[in-house]
């Protein structure tokens, strides 16, 4: 393979604690753990220090077989805009791809309170899109109604193409099934996505049978603003909530033996597949999920949990039949093994090279 550019228009700092960043210095580790690769990367606090780097490559002459790139959540800002003009225009690359990860915006789903903003953002985000196929020769995306939904949106003759999940290289040891069981949930907490009420309203149920703790991650800000989920804390000695980074979660992980996805009843969720999920498998934790689109569609194909009804009983009865039977936990946990073999971030970095070059 030729030379690599690897542009990150995720704002990288200390604080790289949630989805994209997470995937995007994934990316970036498994590029650089494939031998043979040449690789320079465009990666920063903010929009300036990225085009501050690109100007410097522009500077030496650098030419490239072909660039990935990892969006944002939102559509780029001035000086991102300027990169993604300039990749096509004045590096000279061959090929272009990126990875396109948000269509909140078709889904009337906004984050601000103001109603001209918001009447705006879908109408920029389509006019985002038709700039975005300008400049990139393939999109890749999360799953085939991702894929679907975008199509919509760009030239019919747009090459989009799927990539495979990216799950880390963990050395998980079993001596024996846990005896003491406890479930874990790791991700946002809001009523829109999350799922998080649905999830505490269930483990009341559970509770009731049989004590089960439940394991919370979350951002600290999230949770501060969130006082319904203070008050359950306050209540409920089965709740247990902390906010570990990606750097110091693994004895959550070591002492939970079950993983919680309780999110459903959004249309544009059920596009997507988490990154926690692929964190899950990565700490070879069976997967209790909502019947909710492309999450529920994997795990049942995969063989590595078990998809209840949209209500607390059906989920509770779900998580139990892991709970409450060896074999069936044993049988889902040789499934995850054998998935997490063959969905690395490396082979996804594979993909994209074989795509691209």
């Amino acid at each position: 393979m030729g030379r690599a550019l690897y542009v990150i228009l995720v704002d990288i700092d200390n604080n790289n604690n949630f989805g994209p960043s997470v995937r995007s210095l994934s990316i970036l580790n498994a590029f650089k753990r494939i031998k043979g690769n040449e690789i320079d990367v465009i990666k920063g606090k903010n929009s300036k220090e990225r085009y501050e780097q690109l100007k410097m490559l522009i500077k030496k002459g650098q030419k490239y077989d072909f660039c990935y790139i990892e969006s944002g959540t939102r559509v780029a800002r001035y000086l991102d805009t300027r990169l993604l003009f300039s990749l096509k225009h004045k590096l000279k690359i061959n090929k272009i791809g990126i990875y396109y990860r948000d269509m909140y915006w078709n889904y009337n789903i906004f984050f601000n309170k103001n109603r001209l903003r918001n009447m705006l953002i879908p109408i920029v985000n389509k006019f985002y899109l038709k700039f975005l196929a300008s400049i990139c020769d393939v999109f890749f995306v999360q799953s085939e109604s991702f894929k679907r939904a975008l199509q919509d949106f760009l030239p019919v003759t747009t090459q989009i193409e799927l990539l495979p999940p990216g799950c880390e290289n963990i050395k998980i040891s079993y001596s024996k099934v846990p005896v003491n069981m406890e479930a874990i949930y790791v991700g946002e907490i809001d009523r829109i996505f999350s799922g998080v009420d649905l999830l505490i309203e269930t483990f009341k149920i559970i509770n009731q049978k049989q004590k089960l703790r439940l394991n919370l991650v979350c951002r600290e800000n999230e949770y501060k603003d969130n006082l319904d989920l203070q008050k359950a804390n306050s209540m409920y000695e089965w709740l247990k909530i902390s906010h570990h980074t990606k750097s110091n979660i693994e004895e959550v992980y070591n002492r939970s033996s079950i993983a919680i996805i309780p999110r459903s009843g959004n249309e544009y969720t059920k596009l997507c597949l988490p990154v926690k999920l692929f964190e899950y498998i990565s700490y070879e934790k069976p997967v209790v999920a909502i019947n909710h689109g492309e999450v529920s569609n994997f795990i049942s194909k995969t063989g590595i949990g078990v998809v209840t009804n949209d209500n607390p009983v059906d989920f509770a009865n779900g998580i139990l039949s892991i709970i409450n039977s060896k074999r069936t936990y044993i049988e889902l946990v040789a499934n995850i093994k054998k998935l997490k073999e063959k969905s690395t971030w490396e082979q996804r970095v594979i993909d994209i090279q074989k795509i691209l070059s």
